[in-house]
């Protein structure tokens, strides 16, 4: 009727970050991994081959809790993978891992790159990622998310003494990968963003909103720069997490 006013059928998320919920994770993690506790520090990585490379280089055991746990011996980390793909579940899974004993957390991922300037197989550290996830709003009520400065800085630090080539910059989280539009990656390289992913908001919003340090970072497989995408899926890209890896490893000594 005009002139009446309709409410919203959606609860208004604006509110949602600042009001307690029903369960959490440590309530889940008791029913599904009673009596396990986690190091304190942890690599959150979905990329096979890097797993191949941490299980062979390294000696471990495995626990299962709605991923795949590597704890590495005598090194205060572990490495989780075989999540899937997306903000929900990296949230999920973090959080878990969280409630499990990590403190410390780090994020390794490829994503595209939206600049000339960023190619294939190059790294970017993540400063800042743009929320346009749906998992994010439920954690924070800002537009983006940033890592733990301290200890993006230490990484920053380390791969400047290792001469390690890398970017830092800006990343957009996106939820739907196949809908990547050509409006949108006009906009965000206007903005100065890098690169465009699935995950890292969400990692960083789970991360900030438990009170945990946190950093993530790229490796560039494909890319958007010219309104069209391009594959670049090479061993570079694998050599290149390799490194990214052995460079948390002295990031959390």
């Amino acid at each position: 009727m005009a002139g009446r006013f309709v409410m919203s059928i959606l609860f208004d998320k604006s509110k949602k970050p600042s009001l307690p919920a029903l369960t959490n994770a440590a309530n889940y993690a008791y029913s599904v991994a009673r009596g396990v506790t986690l190091p304190a520090h942890a690599v959150f990585c979905p990329i096979l081959p890097l797993t191949k490379y941490v299980t062979s280089h390294s000696k471990w055991k495995k626990i299962y809790c709605l991923a795949d746990i590597y704890v590495l011996e005598n090194q205060n980390l572990c490495y989780i993978t075989n999540y899937g793909m997306g903000a929900p579940v990296l949230a999920l899974v973090t959080e878990l891992a969280v409630a499990l004993g990590v403190k410390k957390a780090v994020y390794l991922g490829l994503a595209g790159s939206l600049q000339e300037e960023v190619q294939a197989a190059d790294a970017v550290l993540c400063n800042e990622s743009l929320c346009d996830d749906g998992t994010s709003p439920c954690y924070v009520s800002t537009p983006t998310c940033k890592p733990a400065s301290a200890l993006l800085k230490k990484w920053t630090q380390l791969l400047q003494c290792n001469k390690q080539d890398f970017h830092i910059g800006r990343n957009w989280t996106t939820d739907a990968i196949f809908r990547e539009t050509k409006a949108e990656i006009t906009h965000y390289k206007r903005q100065a963003v890098l690169t465009v992913e699935m995950e890292t908001s969400a990692f960083y919003a789970v991360c900030k909103k438990r009170r945990v340090q946190a950093a993530a970072a790229f490796v560039i497989s494909d890319t958007l720069v010219k309104n069209s995408w391009q594959r670049s899926f090479d061993k570079r890209i694998f050599r290149q997490l390799e490194q990214l890896f052995e460079s948390t490893k002295m990031l959390f000594k």
